[in-house]
């Protein structure tokens, strides 16, 4: 009589446990997390732009200058630029500092900038790339007969352009004649992508 009382005592155990364990809420132990890895820094992607300024006279090249601009990527935006050149005093006007006739006369100077500017703007949309230029050659041209030496001649080409870029292909920016003789101008640009 007394196996079927212990029978049910351990059935009634069993059960108990059971039941406690199916309530229990706690969470099991969970492994410690390993540390996040460090971030990498990623590769900012740069373009060389070779710029060659072409001088012809007639079909003969006499003249071919090249200037680099370096762009570093920004967030989709590359941009830089360049100056090389000088600064030439031109006289804009003179004065004495007294009525009196016998008193020197000065002579006041603005200063020109006479060289090469370029400004360049590389935007990215989806995969095209766009190129912006902006840039000004200018130089002292030989001064005609009699004229005064105060009073420099600058020549001067200045163009704005915007163009799809490709890497590694040269691209025609700009060709203009020049007003006052038989020469032309040609300016291009060979982009050269540098990194990822």
């Amino acid at each position: 009589m007394r196996q079927p009382k212990m029978a049910g005592l351990v059935l009634a155990l069993l059960v108990s446990t059971a039941l406690a364990q199916s309530n229990d809420t706690t969470k099991p132990e969970s492994k410690p997390a390993s540390p996040a890895p460090a971030p990498t820094r990623a590769t900012r992607m740069s373009y060389r732009l070779d710029f060659t300024f072409t001088e012809f006279d007639g079909n003969k090249k006499v003249n071919s200058r090249t200037y680099s601009v370096t762009c570093e990527d920004t967030g989709g935006r590359w941009a830089g630029s360049l100056r090389v050149g000088s600064r030439v005093p031109v006289a804009v006007g003179q004065f004495s500092s007294s009525s009196a006739q016998n008193l020197p006369v000065s002579t006041q100077f603005q200063y020109q900038d006479v060289g090469v500017n370029i400004d360049v703007v590389i935007e990215q949309n989806n995969d095209a790339l766009t190129l912006g230029t902006t840039a000004e050659v200018s130089s002292l041209a030989d001064a005609p007969g009699g004229m005064n030496l105060s009073m420099p001649v600058i020549r001067q080409m200045k163009f704005r352009s915007n163009t799809a870029l490709t890497s590694g292909k040269p691209i025609v920016l700009s060709t203009a004649d020049d007003v006052a003789s038989n020469r032309r101008f040609e300016v291009t640009v060979v982009a050269t992508k540098l990194g990822k």
